[in-house]
């Protein structure tokens, strides 16, 4: 039998046996022999595609157990909520330990703005020395006034400088609302004569107020 081979891939054959698919007959022997490799390549691909599903589950089973640990914890179940009716009077909050329940607060006393007031003085237009005035906001404690006195946080204190032409009471009274020092000033006249009277912008005990005067 002869046999030709003519270019690449393509096989023919000459007598004996001529007329025979040699390509075919070897792509189909080729194919028989990839079997094993295919199959495999196929159990592979199905292994790792379990293995997935089982890290999966895996992933599932913890995310349960980890959900399941905090309906058992005491941080959902003891867990307190304070409310109050009215939240501009009374503001109310809440913490670990907290005995539930309903409670009623009694305003026995509103908190005021500090006041102070001076001399009386003749009139409106009586005159002062010329000089500065430092006022502080802040909170007093239980000691002695002049040296128990703690700065407001964020506060600084603010000179006012009282001048020629300045110092009447109706002057000074004007320097210290033009200056922004969160108090008040205002003239009070009753028989004795006319007052200087100071009084702080904001209520409670730590919007309190220290002066300090000095004269030039």
């Amino acid at each position: 039998m002869a046999t030709s081979v003519t270019g690449v891939g393509s096989i023919t054959s000459t007598g004996i046996g001529s007329g025979l698919d040699v390509a075919s007959i070897l792509s189909k022997l080729m194919a028989i022999e990839q079997r094993p490799l295919t199959l495999l390549q196929s159990q592979a691909s199905s292994l790792n595609t379990r293995l997935s599903n089982v890290g999966k589950m895996q992933g599932y089973f913890s995310t349960l157990r980890d959900k399941s640990n905090a309906l058992t914890g005491t941080a959902l179940w003891g867990g307190t909520i304070a409310t109050s009716a009215d939240t501009t009077a009374v503001k109310v909050s809440t913490s670990t330990g907290a005995v539930a329940g309903n409670y009623a607060v009694n305003v026995a006393r509103l908190a005021v703005g500090q006041t102070v007031t001076g001399a009386a003085l003749a009139s409106s237009a009586a005159t002062l020395g010329e000089g500065t005035l430092t006022i502080e906001l802040g909170a007093y404690g239980s000691g002695d006034p002049a040296a128990d006195f703690t700065a407001k946080s964020g506060s600084s204190a603010l000179t006012i400088t009282i001048g020629t032409g300045e110092t009447s009471l109706a002057g000074i009274r004007d320097k210290i609302n033009s200056a922004g020092a969160g108090v008040s000033a205002t003239l009070v006249t009753d028989a004795s004569g006319t007052r200087l009277s100071l009084r702080s912008k904001e209520t409670g005990a730590e919007n309190a107020f220290r002066i300090s005067v000095a004269e030039t």
